[in-house]
């Protein structure tokens, strides 16, 4: 097909959406737009929208650019609410001709969201990461993509400095909404759990750091090994337990070969991956500490399942880690690079496969701060754990609501 007949076809479909969309609808029909789904954050907040969307009203459906729907297939509603387009425009707009959609609400995707609002079609867009991985000539051709959105959404407040500092976007279509948790999913498991301490090979009086966070680079695993070879000349009955996707492959083989030759290599445990209804189980009945030395986040939800479970925190600085410390109980330690705006890819790569990164004193001294008055952090944990509930997925899908309806 031409780029003729591809625009005569485009301006065809424009008419008739905008003639449909002339007729108001009080709760229209939602697309949530992805590229894929991968178990992890991302799943959790897509199915949480999905089910938020629908308790509110509105019919929902997910929409994805490629096949990799096996983590969400046996958790919808109905087979028919997820579509596959294989980057087809003929094979999406078809699709939401038939099922009447007027609301695009993207994640990572930006597949034809000029074109889509051009055509009449309402457009969210949610930041859930720090783009670091662009260069400056991509994170600006990027942000020229989404100001074709009704509404950018950065899931926390680091997440809007960084892109407007990166890409001096002056627009005034951005909305902070914080990312949700549902605590309902934290609140069971505990019969459902396989694992245990003493399962894991940790004993009674033993110190458990626990890591929620699948392999990749920005996550910094590898950190952690040299974090526990200090830790470990001061309190020889500390144990890290890291529970999480294999992610990228490489940077988990990576990991092995260096705990293989680590002096702590008996003290780390990687933990075998288990269904988020037993994660709430696993923070309460595993780990005395919660730890995530994350180089980039865009939220960090599982910091708030930890804050929600009533365990102490050692945070960094990067997505929602300053405002958890603060309303929580917790150290916050340093990132291991000194400007997050001047941040590369090609970093954060170099600095994953570093055990003594230039952090590492202040992971240290952190988690030292809490294990030597761990009572008192872990009588505070248990009293500020209902600061948790502010972050709660009802909040998240209210947030977005209001937005569906200012247009």
């Amino acid at each position: 097909m031409n780029d003729f007949t591809n625009k005569l076809m485009q301006l065809r479909w424009a008419i008739k959406f905008r003639r449909r969309f002339r007729t108001p609808c009080a709760k229209p029909a939602i697309a949530l737009m992805v590229n894929g789904m991968e178990r992890g954050g991302l799943e959790q907040v897509v199915m949480d929208l999905y089910y938020g969307y629908k308790a509110r009203g509105y019919r929902v459906y997910i929409v994805c650019a490629t096949w990799q729907i096996d983590t969400i297939k046996d958790k919808l509603d109905a087979v028919e609410d997820v579509f596959v387009y294989q980057n087809d425009f003929d094979a999406l707009i078809q699709f939401l001709w038939r099922r009447d959609i007027r609301t695009l609400h993207y994640h990572f995707s930006v597949f034809c969201i000029r074109i889509l609002h051009l055509m009449g079609f309402q457009t969210l867009y949610t930041m859930h990461n720090l783009y670091t991985f662009m260069d400056d000539g991509q994170i600006h051709a990027y942000a020229k993509k989404l100001e074709a959105a009704d509404w950018l959404v950065p899931v926390a407040p680091v997440v809007d400095d960084y892109f407007r500092e990166r890409t001096q976007y002056r627009g005034k279509n951005i909305k902070v909404i914080l990312d949700g948790v549902n605590f309902g999913h934290l609140d069971g498991g505990d019969e459902e759990l396989q694992i245990d301490r003493e399962q894991l090979g940790i004993h009674q009086n033993d110190i458990v750091l626990g890591m929620v966070a699948s392999f990749y680079h920005v996550k910094h695993q590898i950190g952690m090994i040299g974090v526990m070879e200090r830790l470990l000349e001061r309190y020889p009955n500390v144990k890290l337990v890291i529970m999480g996707a294999y992610g990228d492959v490489n940077y988990h083989t990576q990991f092995d070969k260096m705990l293989a030759v680590s002096p702590a290599q008996s003290a780390i445990i990687v933990a075998p991956f288990i269904p988020h209804q037993m994660m709430g189980a696993f923070y309460r009945r595993v780990m005395d500490i919660f730890v995530l030395p994350s180089m980039r986040e865009g939220f960090g939800m599982v910091s708030v399942e930890a804050m929600y479970c009533a365990k102490p925190l050692v945070l960094t600085p990067t997505g929602a880690g300053e405002m958890l410390i603060h309303q929580g109980a917790g150290v916050l330690a340093d990132c291991p690079y000194n400007n997050l705006n001047e941040l590369s890819d090609a970093e954060i790569l170099r600095l994953s496969a570093l055990k003594d990164a230039p952090n590492r004193d202040s992971l240290v001294s952190a988690i030292s701060e809490i294990i030597d008055h761990l009572d008192e952090y872990k009588l505070k944990a248990e009293q500020c754990r209902g600061n948790a509930l502010q972050y709660s997925t009802d909040h998240m899908v209210d947030g977005y609501v209001k937005l569906l309806k200012t247009q």
